[in-house]
């Protein structure tokens, strides 16, 4: 509502709705310096960040679910799950420092630290999914000739698209809308799509109007997501 308003409206009644669909705000996001570019930045580092997600922490919850009772998976598993209860401010220093030591306070470094942020949650969902597929199954497949890999490429893995979807959309929210590590990992040309819309507001005044329509453009993709993922998402949750 808000961002197709003019300002002299929003101003007279800022919840009401608009005497007319008027789309300068949108067209004024669009035209404003570096748009492209940090939608183009956001787009890159979630799309990467997910393919290598969902290419290891599968693997990585497979693994540990299968050799649950063996002392080092089991230790490895609840060093893992600690890390849930860590807040990101308690490491958010610490994650600086060592990205200024690795040179890794770029677009590549932000990727790592989001696929290592995010293991720890999808590793606890994925590993308690995986428990619920019978082992009978893996022995069903060795016994007709498949190896590891390809018994969790083209049996386990498929089984669980469920829980797979559900991590889809919690990262993607997450890595699309995070806004506290780009702000102190990337460099000052390395700016993504909730910066961008930081831009809007000053220390005096935010311009409402143009920074909802920057809301709604930025929501987009993560609602696309969502609408297609969502009939996994109460299942997966539920299963894992």
């Amino acid at each position: 509502i808000t961002a197709m308003k003019t300002q002299q409206q929003s101003a007279e009644s800022f919840f009401s709705f608009p005497t007319s669909f008027y789309l300068e705000n949108f067209k004024s996001v669009f035209q404003k310096a570096g748009y492209f570019n940090y939608f183009k930045n956001s787009a890159l580092i979630t799309v990467v960040s997910v393919l290598f997600i969902f290419l290891l922490h599968p693997m990585a919850a497979y693994a540990i679910s299968r050799n649950f009772y063996k002392k080092y998976f089991k230790l490895v598993y609840y060093v893992t799950l600690c890390g849930i209860f860590v807040p990101f401010q308690v490491v958010m220093i610490p994650l600086v420092v060592m990205g200024k030591t690795f040179g890794m306070l770029n677009i590549p470094g932000l990727i790592c630290m989001h696929i290592a942020l995010s293991f720890p949650t999808n590793v606890f969902l994925m590993t308690g999914f995986v428990k619920g597929v019978p082992r009978d199954v893996d022995e069903a497949a060795m016994i007709d000739g498949c190896g590891p890999i390809r018994t969790f490429y083209q049996i386990i893995a498929p089984m669980m698209s469920p829980i797979i979807a559900t991590a889809l959309v919690l990262t993607v929210l997450g890595v699309w809308n995070d806004f506290t590590l780009p702000l102190v990992i990337l460099q000052r040309g390395e700016k993504t799509l909730p910066l961008f819309i930081y831009n809007y507001r000053t220390k005096y005044i935010t311009n409402f109007n143009l920074a909802f329509a920057a809301y709604t453009l930025s929501m987009i993709p993560p609602m696309v997501v969502y609408l297609f993922c969502q009939k996994y998402i109460i299942k997966g949750l539920a299963a894992g």
